[in-house]
């Protein structure tokens, strides 16, 4: 009688376990691959990136695209120094704190983009 009983107790909490691992939610091995933006490549592997050219009459019209060639100038000067990626997240955690604004490349068209802190777009660059 005690062998039956341990089979109907290995039989239901086996079969609980396996119902469980068949329901539970899957871990996504790649978290940052929904994401918007992505990394930049090995600083060796970059290519050059030309500079924003300023239009002195329209950034002096409009503050927030003045900040934002400010900021993207910056990048680019940092991206095309070959700085690795710790640096280029250090230069726009203190861009974001200066100027309340986000450099970063946008991984649906490979575009450098700088945006507000709510996501906003202000500026998309294409080299």
């Amino acid at each position: 009688m005690d062998a039956k009983k341990a089979f109907i107790f290995l039989t239901v909490f086996g079969g609980g376990y396996l119902i469980f691992k068949a329901v539970k939610p899957k871990e996504r091995k790649n978290l940052s691959k929904g994401a918007i933006q992505m990394q930049e490549e090995d600083p060796n592997d970059r290519p050059y990136i030309d500079p924003p050219i300023i239009d002195d009459e329209e950034a002096n019209n409009n503050e927030r695209s003045s900040d934002a060639i400010v900021a993207l100038s910056a990048y680019i000067a940092a991206y095309n120094a070959k700085e690795p990626q710790s640096v280029l997240d250090d230069l726009n955690t203190e861009i974001s704190d200066s100027y309340g604004l986000k450099v970063y490349r946008r991984r649906s068209d490979n575009k450098l983009v700088v945006s507000d802190l709510n996501g906003d777009d202000i500026l998309v660059y294409e080299n």
